[in-house]
This record gives structure tokens, sequence and C-alpha cells, in this order.
């Protein structure tokens, strides 16, 4: 565990009342870490290829590949869509990183350049049943990784 991360797992301990209660013990540690690996908060994940080439097809897919040479739509927008398609005619078994602000950024430019509609892009990024839509643990939000009982005794000892 680096320091930062160490850091970011210390001040979610002590900003939680009841797992900063908990005893400075490898029993106390073991619980902090099973709450803190516990999937609890909203958040997205990764799609597969598959996924999004069901989803295109179900309507955006004309208006993606459309896009891809409107001039009237911002290069940004273009070059998205371009990517998008590449991605989805390889029928790669690749993820698709919606987690990633970069990704997300597309879809909501894409939804407000009306490539795509509200609902499609609800179909993707709408919690709690969106393609994308997952429940993360405080952890992973704070370090990208659930940890152990070792890293929870390395960060209160910091």
């Amino acid at each position: 565990m680096t320091p930062q991360e160490a850091q970011l797992i210390h001040d979610a301990i002590e900003a939680d009342p009841v797992l900063s209660a908990q005893p400075q013990t490898s029993d106390g540690a073991f619980a902090i870490a099973e709450a803190l690996n516990t999937p609890t908060e909203a958040g997205f994940k990764p799609i597969t290829v598959a996924s999004a080439m069901l989803w295109a097809a179900g309507g955006p897919r004309v208006r993606i590949q459309q896009a891809t040479s409107d001039t009237q739509k911002p290069e940004a927008i273009r070059a998205s869509c371009q990517v998008f398609l590449d991605l989805i005619v390889s029928g790669s078994d690749a993820l698709i990183h919606t987690e990633q602000s970069a990704i997300k950024t597309s879809f909501d430019g894409w939804l407000q350049s009306s490539i795509i509609t509200q609902a499609e892009h609800d179909a993707v990024y709408g919690q709690p049943n969106g393609l994308a839509a997952a429940l993360l643990s405080r952890s992973v939000v704070a370090i990208g990784r659930d940890v152990s009982y070792q890293d929870v005794m390395q960060a209160r000892a910091s």
C-alpha cells in the first residue's frame, strides 16, 4: 500500500465513528476491512464490447455512425463516435471502461449533441439498472481496490 493510499484509508476510517471505534487489533482491522470492502456506494463499472454492441443495435448505432462525418458536430464528438464504432465493429472481448470520466464525458457529449436520447444514455449510466451501474465498496472508491486487514493496520499506524 502506498503512503497516499494509507492516508486515504486512514481518513476514511477516522471519518466514520463506527470504524474509528474499532479496537487497534487484528480483529478490529479485519472488521474495518470487511466494512470498507462491502459494496454500498453507487458507481460505474466497465462493460463488455458485446454489451455495447447490443446497446447500440437497439437504436443509436446509426446516429453514432452518422455523427462521425457530420461536420456540424465538434471534432471531439466525431472522434469519440468513430472510436466507439471501431471498437464495437471489431467484436473484440475487450472492455469499455465506462467508469472512467473520459468515457462518461463522451456519452454525455453524445446526449448533448442529440446523438443519443436520454433513455439511451440511461440504459448505460442510469442507476441502479444501467449497463455500467454498479455498487462499489468504500475502499474501491477511495483507492481503486479492496483492502486487507494488514492494509488497515498500516493505515491506522500512519
